[in-house]
């Protein structure tokens, strides 16, 4: 599996997760979304830069 699947494969899972946690508690503030959230925000950044680099050629 190539890196960039495996990226793709693991924001797919945090989304998931982060919606089983909402559909949960229905509580965007609860603790464990904000984690959920923030795990989300640092792959879908590792996705950008991927990108970024893979449109300028590098």
């Amino acid at each position: 599996m190539s890196e960039l699947e495996e990226l793709l494969n693991q924001i797919e899972e945090l989304r998931l997760n982060m919606y089983t946690l909402y559909e949960k508690n229905k509580i965007l503030t609860d603790h464990k979304m904000v984690v959920a959230s923030q795990l989300l925000d640092v792959a879908l950044n590792k996705y950008d830069v991927f990108m970024s680099i893979y449109k300028a050629g590098v």
